[in-house]
């Protein structure tokens, strides 16, 4: 541009260049958010599961099932924050 700051055809070159997934910011900030979402309803299942097996006066089988069914959601969600982090590292704004 005339003014010395790069347009958008620009910076979508550089990122192309630079091997990085070009991105809206609206698009960058939804992911970002899912990040963060997906990371509290990890801790959250984590919470969950204690409070379950620890203060439940359950059968040991239902504390079994909720036990593994709980630690199935937090690797599921741990995993998909892991996956949409490293997603938002390869990716650039424009």
């Amino acid at each position: 541009m005339a003014d010395g700051t790069p347009g958008r055809a620009e910076r979508l070159a550089a990122a192309q260049a630079a091997g990085r997934v070009p991105t809206s910011g609206g698009r960058y900030a939804l992911l970002v958010l899912a990040c963060v979402l997906q990371a509290l309803v990890a801790v959250f299942a984590l919470l969950v599961l204690v409070d379950t097996t620890m203060n439940s006066t359950s059968a040991a089988g239902t504390k079994a099932v909720v036990f593994v069914v709980l630690l199935a959601v937090i690797v599921a969600f741990a995993a998909g924050t892991v996956i949409t982090a490293r997603s938002l590292s390869r990716r650039a704004i424009v």
